[in-house]
Formats: C-alpha cells, sequence, structure tokens
C-alpha cells in the first residue's frame, strides 16, 4: 500500500491601511474635529500609530522657534499631548525633541491662518501620533499659555486596520493538493 503526501503552502499577504485618524477634545469642552487637508487636522505619512488621551502642553512663546530645541521641552510633563508651533525647523526635528521629552503624541499647528499642512514625515519611527492642525485650532489649544499645559486635554487615535489576504497562486494550491488527498483516498477503496 503506497502512501500520498500532500502538502501545500499558503501564502498570505498582509495588509496594513490607516483607519481615520480621530482627534478630540476631551475637556472643557468635548468635542470631535474633522479630518482632512482642508479642515481641522491632518496626519501625515510616517506618524506613529497610537490612540491616546492626556493634556496639552505648549512650548511656547509664539514666534516659529518653539519645538526647535531641546530646551523648549524644559519642564515638560511626561505622558502629555505637545503642543508646537510651525516655523524654523522641519517637522521631524519638532517631533523628535517632544518624543524625547516624553511626549506621547504631537500637535503642531500652523503659523499661519489657513488650512493645515500635509508634508510627510520622513520615516515611521515615531513612537505615537502626529497630527498637523490648522492655525485656528492650534491657537484654541493653545488657550492663551505660553509655556506648560494649556487647560485642555485631548484624544488623538491613529490605527492600522490589518487584513490578511490569501494569495490567489496559494489557494489553487491548496485546492490542488484537496484534489491529490480524495484521488489517493478513492484508490485506496
Amino acid at each position: 500500500m503506497k502512501k500520498f503526501v500532500a502538502a501545500a503552502f499558503l501564502a498570505l499577504t498582509i495588509v496594513g491601511v490607516k483607519a481615520t485618524p480621530v482627534l478630540q477634545s476631551i475637556s472643557p469642552l468635548a468635542t470631535n474635529y474633522t479630518y482632512g487637508a482642508g479642515n481641522d487636522f491632518y496626519s501625515p505619512v510616517g506618524s506613529g500609530d497610537a490612540d491616546v488621551t492626556a493634556q496639552l502642553w505648549t512650548t511656547g512663546p509664539v514666534s516659529g522657534l518653539s519645538g526647535c530645541n531641546a530646551s523648549d521641552f524644559t519642564g515638560f510633563v511626561n505622558g502629555s499631548i505637545a503642543l508646537i508651533e510651525r516655523g524654523a525647523c522641519t517637522f521631524a526635528t519638532k517631533a523628535s525633541y517632544a518624543f524625547a521629552a516624553g511626549a506621547i503624541g504631537v500637535l503642531i499647528y500652523n503659523n499661519v491662518s489657513g488650512g493645515v499642512m500635509t508634508s510627510p514625515l520622513p520615516s515611521d519611527m515615531y513612537s505615537g501620533p502626529i497630527f498637523y492642525l490648522s492655525n485656528n485650532l492650534g491657537e484654541d489649544f493653545r488657550n492663551g499659555a505660553s509655556l506648560g499645559l494649556t487647560g485642555y486635554t485631548v484624544r488623538m487615535a491613529l490605527t492600522e486596520e490589518v487584513t490578511v489576504i490569501p494569495e490567489p497562486g496559494s489557494l489553487a494550491l491548496v485546492g490542488l493538493a484537496i484534489v491529490a488527498l480524495v484521488a489517493s483516498r478513492r484508490r485506496r477503496t
């Protein structure tokens, strides 16, 4: 009696798609903000994934230089979300200093009136989400603070939804293996 062993390997493609980012003010007033270029906020390519809620801490003073030096984060409250004005250095520099200071998320607001920025970040090297804000929303969040906590608590959510898709060629191999197994069983009977 001959035994027939059929083996099939199923190749899978794993596809990660970012869910629509979420930005919410928890306090002092609960508010949901609108995502997308030309709206309240935007999440650049290269942002880290996380769902975080914390108090906002601003690097102040409003000069465009905020967040360009490690010293701008002196006194930063570990576990806060950094609120930084755009200008003078790269978004990547600002985000890197903020995360090094203990931020769990970063909000960079436009230093001129108008919509949000859409520039990508250099890589996926960040441990938390980074959102770009319109000037109006950034100034609202800053709430007059020149340095330190602003009185706002916000939620930032940027998550990746993972989908596993079998490769069509692998499905054909599985089908052939099943046919071979059925054929070998029929020969035995």
